[in-house]
């Protein structure tokens, strides 16, 4: 991968200057992102190229996004009632928005992995 051959997948320069953070969810193919400022996760369809909001409202400006056995978890700075959290909620559309950690301060990224996944061999 040199980027000599980019590809727009979406025009999203309605989101302004802002966090964003993108997740690939390869089995649905669709390819989350967060918009901290609108308040929103959405998703790219990537078979069709369309896109989706698959939750807005209270959640707490997302920064970073991950995703572990169809459940969405992302990053929020405090806003008063926190301070630093991570939330989740399942990967579909009006899904309940759950806090389950508080007290990082502001965190900016998160990670997920699944252990008992089956592993792929390397080629080395």
């Amino acid at each position: 991968m040199d980027g000599k051959n980019k590809v727009v997948l979406a025009n999203l320069s309605y989101i302004g200057s802002t966090t964003v953070d993108v997740l690939l969810d390869k089995p649905m193919n669709r390819l989350f992102f967060s918009d901290k400022s609108n308040n929103i996760i959405r998703y790219l369809n990537l078979s069709n190229m369309e896109i989706h909001t698959m939750l807005s409202g209270n959640l707490h400006h997302p920064t970073s996004l991950t995703m572990l056995n169809n459940t969405l978890y992302w990053t929020a700075e405090g806003d008063g009632t926190f301070s630093g959290a991570i939330f989740k909620a399942e990967a579909v559309v009006g899904s309940t928005v759950q806090m389950i950690a508080d007290g990082f301060g502001y965190p900016k990224g998160i990670y997920a992995h699944n252990s008992r996944a089956p592993q792929t061999p390397s080629n080395g």
